[in-house]
């Protein structure tokens, strides 16, 4: 066979030519058409996105305003109980015995009439006790002599829930903490007092939030200055 004629490769090259552009045609349709489908995938996924978004903050909202409640309720069975730990194990009517504590150690008068429900809780030997009484007054004025009690193997504390629990012991951990630097610190109410300066629950958790430094209640009083010696007072639990 011989060579191809000019006329011959002047048509092979315009139908070469033909087919180039028809098939970079049929590509660039294709490329517009999944662009198209990949944008209508990616818009549709970004509304579910906004979608399960908006439903999360509506369920966290409402989990919070649920965990609210339940705290609200929660505090408010507790409000007039008190607990009794370290009483003996061997004791016969645990009523007649917190009585007796309230009238001789307390100067409070108590009578069975007074006391709503009384039982143990917890696990050990001593199991702590819990007191519910029918007056909130009657609890304060049991809570607030509980101070006679120092030296026994007795003491007496409010009916804390979880929360207040985790709090509290936030607060007996910094106090502690500030102790042992020589610190004059003490719990009063919610707040921790340290050298004179009072620090909320609030305070402890932001800055602990915030980047928990080694010490950082001490940030919270004299940040940068170096530590003052003082003496050391107890704390009170109200």
């Amino acid at each position: 066979m011989g060579e191809f004629s000019d006329k011959q490769k002047k048509y092979l090259k315009d139908l070469l030519g033909d087919l180039n552009a028809s098939l970079n045609n049929k590509i660039q349709q294709l490329e517009t058409s999944i662009t198209a489908k990949l944008e209508d995938v990616r818009s549709e996924f970004e509304e579910k996105v906004r979608i399960y978004e908006g439903r999360i903050k509506e369920l966290e909202h409402i989990n919070g305003k649920l965990r609210k409640e339940l705290n609200f309720i929660d505090k408010k069975q507790r409000k007039n109980k008190l607990v009794v730990h370290g009483l003996d194990p061997e004791v016969g009517n645990i009523e007649e015995k917190v009585i007796d504590i309230a009238r001789n150690s307390l100067q409070v008068e108590l009578n069975s009439s007074d006391i709503n429900d009384i039982y143990k809780v917890g696990k050990g030997a001593k199991k702590p006790v819990i007191v519910e009484l029918i007056s909130y007054r009657k609890k304060c004025q049991i809570l607030k002599g509980a101070n006679k009690l120092k030296g026994t193997s007795i003491f007496l504390s409010p009916d804390l829930s979880p929360e207040e629990r985790a709090q509290h012991k936030m607060l007996v951990n910094h106090m502690n903490e500030a102790r042992n630097r020589g610190k004059q610190a003490k719990i009063q109410g919610r707040t921790l007092i340290i050298e004179g300066q009072t620090i909320t629950i609030q305070q402890l958790e932001k800055q602990k939030t915030a980047d928990e430094p080694k010490n950082f209640s001490e940030n919270l009083i004299h940040p940068g200055n170096k530590e003052k010696k003082g003496p050391v007072t107890r704390s009170t639990l109200k």
